[in-house]
């Protein structure tokens, strides 16, 4: 945790703007937009706008990541700790998971990624219910960057929930590290511009479902390599369930016990990728995993002295 916490605020790396923003630069300029129309490319101005809206994104999820003394914990063991805290203007909770991961940094990654698999391992619960209905991607933006969907079972009488979700992800190679961005789309869709700018535009997503209420949420996560076969996660959300109606505590109280349960199956799930064939397949398929290996293959371990 010690290292992480170094990594996040080093005023030479993670706590520079000018830091992020090279690297986001680099990041895009290895990582073009996939399956535009004609085949066409992103001009100079909207590769700029790009660069500069990531770089807010990713600056302010790397600020929530350093964390601030308002987290109280929930839960806490040796290899795990989760935590919430009041939301920024919202009475709704805000919620911090990390611990660490006995597995691969990729295999970490492969689990948090992989949309079309969260059925596999998202929490269900009975009383009250909770269940993914269905998780798919809308549209491969970029090697790291993708538009996806998710609909949720919620307790009765509530309506069904969903999410549209754009997912951006950052190689730190020279850090051991990888960071990624989540922010729901923006509701109007007046508000979803160039294509080249943010990859889809309002015809790439599904239209309004009768019945579904749409939740916001945005949030992010950093996975750093400890050794081989081990690294360390935090992860940081911010969620509008839009229940209006429901007692806060109610919503704060079961927002925890979903992401508490929610984080001990990524750590489970995580820890059986090697034996699972779904899993492999991602690996094996997904450029974006053999980058991040290639990557971070010379770098050293960092498991001697590392404290937790």
């Amino acid at each position: 945790m010690e290292r992480l916490d170094s990594t996040l605020s080093c005023e030479q790396a993670l706590g520079n703007k000018d830091f992020v923003e090279e690297m986001i630069q680099k990041q895009l300029f290895s990582s073009p937009l996939l399956n535009l129309t004609g085949g066409q490319k992103m001009d100079d101005d909207s590769y700029q706008a790009t660069v500069k809206m990531k770089t807010e994104e990713m600056l302010e999820v790397l600020e929530s990541l350093r964390l601030g003394t308002d987290w109280k914990v929930e839960d806490e063991s040796q290899d795990l700790r989760i935590m919430y805290c009041p939301g920024r203007g919202t009475p709704f909770h805000s919620y911090c998971v990390e611990g660490i991961v006995n597995a691969p940094l990729v295999h970490a990654l492969c689990v948090m990624w992989e949309v079309p698999c969260f059925k596999k391992w998202w929490p269900h619960f009975t009383v009250p219910s909770f269940k993914v209905l269905e998780s798919q991607w809308l549209r491969m933006l970029r090697i790291c960057e993708n538009l996806f969907h998710m609909r949720c079972k919620v307790p009765w009488p509530f309506a069904t929930r969903e999410m549209l979700v754009t997912s951006f992800e950052l190689e730190l190679p020279e850090l051991d590290a990888v960071v990624g961005c989540l922010r729901t789309v923006p509701q109007e869709a007046e508000t979803i511009v160039k294509e080249t700018i943010h990859g889809f535009n309002a015809s790439h997503l599904p239209p309004p479902k009768e019945g579904v209420i749409r939740m916001e949420a945005n949030g992010g996560f950093i996975l750093q390599k400890i050794s081989d076969e081990k690294c360390y996660i935090r992860a940081v959300i911010h969620l509008d369930l839009k229940l209006d109606l429901v007692p806060t505590w109610v919503i704060n109280f079961l927002g925890r016990q979903v992401v508490g349960h929610g984080f001990r199956l990524y750590l489970k799930t995580v820890s059986s990728v090697k034996e699972s064939k779904v899993f492999q397949e991602c690996i094996r398929q997904q450029p974006l995993y053999s980058r991040i290996t290639l990557e971070m293959l010379p770098k050293s371990s960092h498991e001697n002295g590392y404290k937790s």
